[in-house]
């Protein structure tokens, strides 16, 4: 993602996020040559921990316009987790001008055997998958001016 940002943006700065320390220590070893691209601990669950994080704050100012993408990480959150209290927390330190980003899966126009077939190859993992409809979906947006697609 740094470099697409970077395509655009020469001087962008960027921090990862990510709960899984494997994943961590890969992203280390990976950014330790690119000045300005940090990959801390952190969960979408409770970003006041990332947010707020030393390095993070020391890399993104969050009273200037920033991007957040929440990329393949709220179809892992469950309803009881609250992911749309956690985006609304994000959303809610950001500045005018900012955008955010996520991918989800989702229930609509999902066959029941597919959806239960991924349900099922997750069972074991650390976390869930969580099919939500587009409404839901949707939700993660309120607060925000939704922008149009951008030609390519």
């Amino acid at each position: 993602m740094h470099e697409v940002a970077r395509s655009v943006i020469p001087h962008a700065r960027i921090a990862y996020i990510d709960n899984d320390p494997l994943v961590l220590a890969h992203a280390r070893v990976m950014l330790a040559d690119a000045p300005d691209v940090i990959a801390v601990r952190g969960d979408a669950r409770r970003p006041f921990d990332f947010i707020t994080h030393d390095a993070v704050r020391e890399l993104i100012n969050f009273s200037r316009p920033v991007g957040v993408l929440f990329a393949a990480v709220l179809h892992f959150v469950t309803d009881g987790e609250h992911p749309h209290g956690a985006v609304a927390w994000v959303r809610d330190r950001m500045a005018a001008g900012s955008y955010l980003v996520l991918s989800h899966v989702t229930s609509d126009g999902t066959g029941p055997a597919a959806m239960a077939a991924i349900q099922d190859a997750y069972k074991e993992a650390s976390a869930p998958a969580v099919f939500r409809t587009a409404a839901d979906i949707a939700w993660f947006f309120d607060g925000f001016d939704l922008a149009p697609p951008r030609p390519g």
